[in-house]
């Protein structure tokens, strides 16, 4: 999903730049097929102990608390791994920056409602609310961010792209000669949930 695609791209990013990532995930049934996309990144996926909806891995708890950290960086919501971010952030006493993706932005809230419900009333407003800064992709996720009741450092930072000279180098995707498409023809491909919140009127006209 969108989560794993933005921090295969972060990490390396990252690593360019001289900084040490441990990446701690859930494990999944894909897990196998991707496993080698990370090339030498530092990147763990633990199993998880119960109901797949929350996440709980005694695994990654031991590892997370384990491994040395000057920044505890949490990505997606409504899990143990947020619960657990915060907790580690606590035990360390180092900085906690939350990159939602979109899950606290209006429509993104009323999907499996109860649910979120729930876990914003057990750990999840909490541990929004003692993040020392929150990441945005855009604007109006700031403002959703802002709705929602945060009112600490909020950065603004899109997802990264690859350069038009990486762009070029990619391989053609079968279908576009089968379907009869030319090499060089501009190809919008969607990949997601036909759902509103996923505004395809808005990519359409863009």
């Amino acid at each position: 999903g969108g989560l794993f695609t933005a921090l295969q791209g972060l990490l390396p990013a990252l690593a360019e730049h001289g900084v040490r990532v441990s990446l701690h995930g859930l494990l999944d049934a894909g897990w196998s097929l991707d496993a080698d996309s990370w090339g030498d990144a530092e990147v763990y996926a633990h199993k998880v102990n119960g109901p797949a909806a929350f996440g709980y891995s005694a695994p990654m708890r031991r590892a997370v608390r384990q491994t040395p950290a000057d920044v505890v960086h949490c990505h997606g919501l409504w899990k143990y791994p947020s619960l657990l971010a915060r907790r580690v952030q606590r035990g360390k006493r180092v900085p906690l920056v939350v990159s939602p993706h979109g899950m606290l932005n209006e429509q993104a809230l009323q999907v499996a409602r109860l649910k979120k419900k729930i876990a914003l009333l057990a750990y999840e407003r909490h541990s929004i609310m003692h993040a020392q800064c929150l990441h945005a992709l855009v604007d109006t996720e700031l403002d959703a961010i802002r709705r929602f009741g945060y009112r600490g450092p909020v950065c603004v930072i899109p997802n990264g792209v690859p350069a038009a000279g990486e762009r070029s180098a990619l391989v053609a995707p079968w279908w576009q000669h089968s379907l009869g498409i030319a090499p060089d023809a501009p190809v919008l491909l969607y990949l997601g949930r036909k759902h509103p919140i996923k505004n395809l009127d808005g990519l359409l006209a863009a």
